[in-house]
């Protein structure tokens, strides 16, 4: 008689079906919004990089140039008998002079339009991160409804389970 009994496959409830695919989709999101929010942090050290280089090769320049102003005062006061040596140099001093602060010009551009690269780019982290966060919010209010679901199918298949074991025992009697 047992061999008889054949397992009847449960049918799947609709809305578990409704509810798993939401779950799944928040997850998929989930999973797109840490991917974002972990190549932004890379962007962000390597700008922090390459302004710390920036930093330095313009402190750089600009301890060169205070020498060679130095250079050039000193050169100014010797004076006299190396006047033509030092026009030379002086020449060849001030013409670096300029070079290196048109290079330090350059590089003030390159930091000014960087910065304004940085707070654009900071302004749309931030959406972004309040977008995540709304997710997250919407994927924890779905998690407790699923749960609150699972509960209720589980109590419903309880009670089912029940009535079957009743009524079979009604039917033996």
């Amino acid at each position: 008689m047992e061999a008889e009994i054949v397992a009847k496959p449960q049918a799947v409830n609709p809305c578990c079906v409704v509810l798993k695919e939401k779950y799944s989709k928040l997850e998929a999101s989930r999973n797109a919004l840490r991917q974002a929010y972990e190549e932004e942090r890379v962007q962000a050290d390597a700008e922090r990089q390459e302004k710390a280089n920036e930093s330095a090769i313009r402190v750089s320049l600009e301890n060169e140039i205070s020498f060679l102003k130095f250079e050039i005062l000193s050169l100014h006061q010797r004076g006299g008998s190396l006047a033509q040596d030092v026009d030379g140099e002086v020449i060849l001093l001030r013409t670096r002079l300029s070079e290196m602060e048109m290079e330090i010009k350059r590089f003030e551009e390159l930091v000014k339009k960087e910065r304004m690269e940085t707070d654009s780019e900071r302004r749309k982290a931030d959406v972004e991160r309040k977008e995540a966060n709304e997710a997250q919010k919407i994927m924890k209010a779905e998690k407790s409804r699923a749960a609150e679901e699972r509960r209720l199918a589980d109590t419903e298949r309880k009670k089912v389970e029940e009535n079957r074991i009743q009524l079979e025992k009604l039917n033996k009697v």
